[in-house]
């Protein structure tokens, strides 16, 4: 019934958008929405096509042929989260309080989507910053992406044509997110998650979800907040990071705008520069939410006090729950002034030393780069399977450098085999032992691109993929919106 109820208030969603689109052909707003609404039908138009010639030459895959349902309901899979609690409030409840220390630590922790640290280094003379995406591993089949769009329609224009993005098969927005934009605007996020399920109200059909209110391209972070807050579905619950680097002069003073931080709840979104706190030397960001308000209302104090009500044996899902002491924000503050350069970033944010670090407490899913498949109770295959990270010369042209998989640094490679062979991981590798290689929309030529020989590309060709899969495990690709 929640996925019945869940895929109903997907397209009550997209008819709702389609009105306002056609009802306001003179706001920039919607004019954007609606072109990502062309986005999704042109992703929808090429699918059915591909599966209508392979099913004419007999070569169809087996399997269900994707309805536009099915294609939406792939689009706007981080609303399913909240959605899923909403649908199932008491018994979501009544699971967290049947829960054992141990197992309540993992289902904390693995609920929770993501790790982030931005980092000035000491004399201001770089920023760095990184992201490594948690969740199922049957997710592991990443795709870079780098998007050139043409939106000339929009009245006014848009400030930032270019994105460079983490993202997945099928999807047009990152998820995780992780981008990098034209207009100099890096946008990064973890999950909040809700534990007062009694704010959760099912605002889908007459909302915007998550990912089409920000994946616009605003020119600074102020204006992304602004955008950000328009039509708050109150689903996929983010701390959003939006670092603007025009604002950013390397070794001087950092100037305010240059980081905005956004938290959501179901009708309420509240943001800050937090520029000062960066200048202190960093900002992380580890699915518990900062400002108290939204702290709250989220209902982590509530969690906290049942849990520590139970006994002292519950003292490490309570930690887990704390802005100051969770065992990451303890990690980033340790290890974070040892960040001069992005291989140092690289290192902290693959970082798992669960067996040896008193922070972790022996945990695998306690630590900055999660690993539930090696949980000694209820071990999932789950936790933490990529990472990327860039700095301040990079995201100015666009690149960054990527790591597909769960961390091998100091821990077992993951490998599927047959102990995990009952989830759903086709396409992917086997093991995942690699290292970090360099994303780059100058490395593909897009579609129309003039080749070095002076020859034109088909405009017709619509993808380039190119064989970055080989060694970080994620394929780059670049389209063309025209």
């Amino acid at each position: 019934m929640a996925a019945a109820g869940y895929l109903e208030g997907v397209d009550q969603q997209h008819q709702w958008l389609r009105q306002q689109v056609a009802a306001n052909p003179d706001d920039a707003y919607w004019q954007v929405q609606g072109l990502l609404l062309a986005q999704l039908d042109g992703l929808y138009e090429g699918y059915n096509a591909a599966m209508a010639a392979a099913d004419a030459a007999g070569t169809l895959p087996a399997g269900e042929w994707l309805s536009r349902e099915s294609i939406m309901f792939l689009n706007s899979n981080g609303e399913l989260y909240d959605l899923l609690d909403m649908f199932d409030a008491e018994e979501a409840q009544a699971r967290l309080a049947r829960m054992q220390p141990d197992e309540l630590l993992t289902h904390l922790a693995l609920q929770g989507k993501c790790s982030a640290l931005i980092k000035v280094t000491a004399d201001l003379g770089d920023i760095v910053f990184g992201h490594s995406t948690w969740d199922s591993f049957t997710a592991m089949t990443r795709i870079y992406k780098h998007y050139q769009l043409q939106l000339q329609q929009v009245p006014g224009g848009v400030a930032g044509q270019g994105l460079s993005f983490s993202s997945y098969p099928g999807e047009l927005a990152s998820d995780d997110d992780f981008y990098l934009t034209s207009s100099k605007l890096v946008v990064l996020e973890t999950t909040n998650h809700i534990y007062n399920f009694t704010i959760l109200e099912p605002r889908l059909s007459a909302k915007l979800a998550a990912r089409a209110r920000s994946q616009p391209a605003a020119s600074n972070g102020s204006a992304w907040v602004d955008t950000f807050r328009r039509h708050n579905s109150g689903t996929y619950n983010n701390q959003y990071m939006v670092l603007d680097l025009k604002r950013f002069m390397p070794r001087r003073q950092l100037q305010e705008g240059l980081l905005w931080v956004a938290e959501q709840l179901p009708g309420v979104v509240e943001a800050a520069d937090m520029t000062q706190v960066l200048a202190r030397g960093y900002w992380p960001s580890y699915n518990v939410a900062f400002f108290p308000d939204i702290y709250d209302k989220a209902g982590y104090p509530s969690l906290i006090d049942h849990a520590q009500g139970k006994g002292p044996q519950y003292g490490d899902p309570a930690r887990w729950l704390m802005y100051q002491v969770s065992p990451r924000a303890n990690i980033f503050r340790r290890d974070q002034g040892n960040v001069h350069a992005l291989e140092d970033l690289k290192h902290l944010m693959r970082y798992n030393d669960y067996q040896n670090d008193a922070f972790s407490n022996g945990q695998p899913v306690a630590s900055v780069c999660a690993r539930g498949d090696l949980a000694k109770k209820g071990a999932i295959p789950k936790g933490c399977y990529d990472t990327k990270v860039s700095s301040y010369s990079m995201a100015l042209a666009m690149e960054s450098e990527v790591v597909g998989g769960p961390t091998a640094q100091g821990q077992p490679a993951f490998q599927w085999g047959s102990k995990w062979d009952v989830f759903a991981h086709r396409g992917m590798p086997d093991r995942y032992d690699f290292k970090f290689e360099k994303q780059s929309a100058a490395d593909l030529l897009l579609p129309g691109v003039e080749c070095a020989d002076g020859q034109q590309q088909q405009q017709q060709q619509a993808l380039k993929v190119a064989g970055s899969a080989g060694n970080s495990a994620m394929i780059d690709v670049a389209v063309r919106e025209v």
